[in-house]
């Protein structure tokens, strides 16, 4: 599985840029959402699960905030210890 994520990083950064060209129109100075998804998560008939590193240069307490306001049993907050934004490459096996 890491060299599976390996790979997926290196084509990612070395092929020419895509998604990343959105952020202008979704975010703000800061990485400040435009239109923040926590309003709309609250509303929505699904579970939602929110995955972040315990180092993440996002802020986890927003979806904390989602989770309270959904009530129990219908989101899942983990928060993955020595790990970054990138979660799935520090931390594997968690």
């Amino acid at each position: 599985e890491v060299d599976f994520f390996e790979a997926y990083t290196y084509h990612i950064t070395a092929l020419p840029g895509s998604a990343e060209h959105s952020l202008k129109h979704l975010m703000s100075y800061g990485a400040v959402a435009l239109k923040p998804l926590s309003e709309r998560l609250t509303h929505l008939e699904i579970p939602v699960a929110f995955i972040y590193g315990r180092h993440d240069w996002m802020d986890w307490k927003y979806a904390h905030k989602v989770c309270r306001r959904r009530g129990p049993n219908s989101s899942t907050l983990v928060i993955i210890e020595e790990a970054g934004h990138h979660a799935y490459l520090d931390q594997p096996h968690e």
